[in-house]
C-alpha cells in the first residue's frame, strides 16, 4: 500500500505477517513503512496505473490547483500536467 502524507513524502506500508489484510487503519498503525519518494509539493491522492508501473499523483498546493504529477515506479517524476 502506498500513501501520500502532509510531510511531502510518499511511503510504502508493508503489512506484517499474520495481520489483518483488509483494514488500512490497522496497517498504518502496526505496519512497517519506508519513504519511497520525496518532493517539494504535497500530494493529495495517489492512483496507480493498471499494471502499477506508474502513479498519478494529485497535487494539494494552493499555487498549483488541479496539477497532476505522473510518476514512474519506483517513483521517478516523468511529467507534470
Amino acid at each position: 500500500m502506498f500513501v501520500a502524507g502532509s510531510d511531502r513524502n510518499i511511503r510504502e506500508i508493508k503489512q506484517k505477517e499474520g495481520e489483518r489484510k483488509n483494514d488500512p487503519a490497522f496497517m498504518a498503525n502496526k505496519g512497517e513503512w519506508v519513504v519511497r519518494y520525496e518532493e517539494q509539493v504535497m500530494f493529495s491522492q495517489l492512483i496507480p496505473s493498471m499494471n502499477c508501473r506508474a502513479f498519478f499523483a494529485g497535487v494539494a498546493e494552493a499555487n498549483k490547483p488541479g496539477s497532476i504529477h505522473l510518476l514512474k515506479y519506483p517513483f521517478e517524476k516523468i511529467s507534470e500536467i
